[in-house]
């Protein structure tokens, strides 16, 4: 070390050394201590605690390769739709790919890494000392891959609200029509709406990588040494999906903000609407002492009572159509 840190070539021409001198690293005075043996004991006890080099847990491992990228968010099938999606439709189209793929975890990854140990047994491979901390192991191993599974699960459903910058397909949004209700203008769906179902879209995005039963239950008596009453998971905290709900209502309500601008343009009709023109026409008409061209003034003030009323309520109901200015 002495050899690297300080120079040996002369420096000057009286033969000195110009380089700063180092200062010496305590731990490089003590003697080198033996380590032959000790690496040799960590590698033959690595097996046996990690249990990395055991056939049957690299082919679990190996098994998950078709499942690492499961698109439980039809991201693909979402963005492909030509105009904004009715919310019902939204809902159904996620639900239905969660059972889809929660099935397909069940029947063909757990049947297969089931398989795959009870071959192991049978084949005399997975014989350790300690069983019990073989079976946690395997566990363990299996409850991280369902966790990354619903962590890319989230963050492609997130994204769709949240686009990342310079995405080059954005998801279009819901249909939100406007409706006259009891004479009054509602949005169908309501705000609160879209964001209760978006909730519940995430608890069953949840539920797309469920709890199952650990592998040494599916054995029976092959292997008799495991915590049955254990089952595998996602395992993720709430304090770790509370604010991904969060930000995509967040995202629910900002855009919901061009809807309300748009309804904004029905303001100066509100009387026509609601009908509020025509009880006041009527009852100017019934009152006595109004001459007939003060009739007359107020009913063209008013733009034809009833005729304009009726003829705004059925454009507001025109816009049960999907439009660009009422969607988001």
């Amino acid at each position: 070390m002495d050899f690297v840190l300080k120079d040996p070539k002369p420096g000057g021409a009286d033969g000195t050394n110009n380089w700063p001198a180092f200062a010496r690293y305590p731990e490089l005075a003590e003697p080198v201590k033996p380590w032959t043996q000790g690496f040799l004991r960590a590698r033959d006890e690595m097996p046996q605690m990690l249990f990395l080099c055991n056939g049957a847990m690299a082919s679990m491992l190996a098994s998950w390769a078709a499942f690492v990228d499961l698109p439980i968010v039809p991201v693909e099938a979402l963005l492909a739709e030509k105009g904004h999606m009715d919310l019902v439709k939204f809902q159904k189209v996620i639900m239905a790919s969660c059972d889809t793929n929660r099935k397909r975890l069940a029947t063909e990854w757990l049947d297969t890494c089931r398989d795959t140990f009870a071959d192991a047994l049978a084949a005399r491979q997975i014989r350790f000392a300690d069983m019990r901390g073989y079976w946690e192991a395997c566990g363990a191993v299996m409850n991280a891959q369902l966790r990354a599974l619903a962590q890319r699960t989230l963050a492609a459903f997130v994204e769709l609200f949240c686009p990342a910058k310079g995405a080059p397909v954005a998801f279009k949004g819901f249909t939100v029509r406007m409706l006259v209700d009891d004479d009054q203008i509602r949005y169908d769906p309501e705000p609160e709406h879209i964001e209760k179902a978006v909730t519940g879209l995430f608890h069953k995005l949840l539920g797309a990588t469920p709890d199952f039963p650990r592998i040494e239950s599916l054995l029976g008596d092959e292997a008799p040494v495991g915590i049955h009453e254990q089952r595998l998971g996602n395992n993720l905290p709430p304090e770790y999906v509370q604010p991904l709900i969060a930000q995509a209502c967040a995202a629910v309500r900002e855009r919901f903000t061009a809807v309300t601008e748009y309804s904004h343009a029905y303001d100066p009709h509100v009387a026509y609407i609601t009908r509020t023109a025509d009880t006041e026409l009527s009852a100017l008409l019934d009152a006595e002492g109004n001459t007939f061209d003060m009739c007359v003034t107020a009913m063209r003030h008013c733009g034809c009572c009833c005729g304009g009323c009726d003829t705004l309520r059925g454009t507001v109901h025109s816009h049960a159509r999907p439009s660009p200015q009422c969607a988001f």
